[in-house]
């Protein structure tokens, strides 16, 4: 038998040539082609080069799009559900973007905020009439940061392209002493003008009832006592159902929601409720989900949206040492 020796050079481009062709990512037919990133500075710095950021995929089918696919599909629907993690600087301004990719659609809709309580309405229409209301000073005069919504700096995005076209800024959420009054007392804080206004009376799947039960005790680390938890279920109901209700009323002109990726998500957040409300209106929801070492594969993901695009993480502490920081903080007021 004829023996062949390879030179240390080549068998080194021989092994890496194998390694390419094995290990590498598959080319050819059956391989989807990574389509060109658009350039971005992005605020957050963990994990920016992972392959996943920067790209939006539908989620139904977990297929990369391009941005104009989305803002196009978003410019379309009479109401639009733009999720985040509060705290990712560049969620926010991937929602600014999305918005303002629907405005040189030729869209005007009226941006709904998580974050403004409804008894606020009253303090954004008196900020909203003087002459020098702008986005710079907009979160001062709502209280922002003090209410615990941390920097304005990373909304600031957001409310730049909604003053830039006028657009109506809404409150969406229910005040908050009125969910800490249902989270802690449960049906006995419910009365029937609430259960009909909040869709307390209507039935939810069991199954999508048990999985908000499941992520409502995972994100509070333990420190949820047993007694709460129904009440603080049937809050998170009532602030998706207050959301929608702020949606509702711009079916001709539009909205856009800006909240957190639990209530835009589409099997049990906002929508369940708007659908309900606005039963022949188009929504689009599109997430904001950061990046997971290791998990190169969109369908790794938990995703319950029509869109998500991934950025990089805004920190890698532990999200449940963060909310025993929250409740110390929250504590010293």
């Amino acid at each position: 038998m004829r023996m062949y020796r390879i030179a240390p050079l080549a068998g080194c481009l021989l092994l890496l040539a194998f390694c390419a062709a094995a290990c590498g990512p598959k080319e050819g037919p059956g391989a989807p082609a990574r389509l060109p990133l658009a350039k971005r500075a992005w605020k957050t710095d963990i994990a920016t080069d992972h392959p996943l950021v920067g790209r939006f995929y539908e989620a139904a089918t977990f297929r990369e799009v391009t941005e104009d696919v989305v803002a196009d599909s978003c410019a379309q629907a009479t109401y639009v559900l733009l999720g985040e993690k509060h705290d990712n600087a560049d969620h926010h301004t991937e929602q600014a973007r999305l918005l303002g990719a629907m405005i040189t659609r030729k869209r005007s809709p009226a941006v709904v905020l998580e974050m403004i309580e409804t008894d606020m309405g009253d303090q954004v229409a008196q900020y909203m009439d003087r002459q020098t209301a702008s986005s710079a000073d907009f979160g001062e005069a709502m209280n922002w940061e003090k209410r615990g919504w941390g920097p304005w700096e990373r909304y600031k995005p957001i409310m730049d392209v909604t003053f830039a076209a006028k657009l109506p800024i809404v409150a969406g959420g229910i005040p908050q002493v009125r969910a800490s009054a249902i989270a802690h007392h449960g049906e006995s804080a419910v009365d029937a003008e609430d259960r009909k206004a909040f869709l307390l009376d209507e039935t939810m799947d069991p199954n999508l009832e048990s999985s908000l039960h499941t992520e409502l005790v995972q994100a509070h680390c333990g420190h949820l006592p047993s007694s709460m938890v129904r009440g603080m279920l049937l809050a998170e109901r009532a602030r998706d159902a207050g959301m929608a209700n702020a949606m509702a009323p711009f079916e001709s002109r539009g909205a856009v929601l800006i909240a957190g990726n639990g209530h835009t998500r589409t099997d049990r957040g906002v929508p369940w409720a708007l659908a309900r409300k606005a039963p022949n209106a188009r929504m689009v929801s599109v997430s904001m989900i950061e990046v997971a070492d290791g998990r190169t594969d969109p369908k790794a993901y938990d995703v319950h949206a029509d869109f998500v695009f991934f950025t990089p993480r805004a920190t890698d502490l532990d999200p449940c040492i963060a909310f025993k920081m929250e409740l110390q903080r929250r504590r010293r007021q």
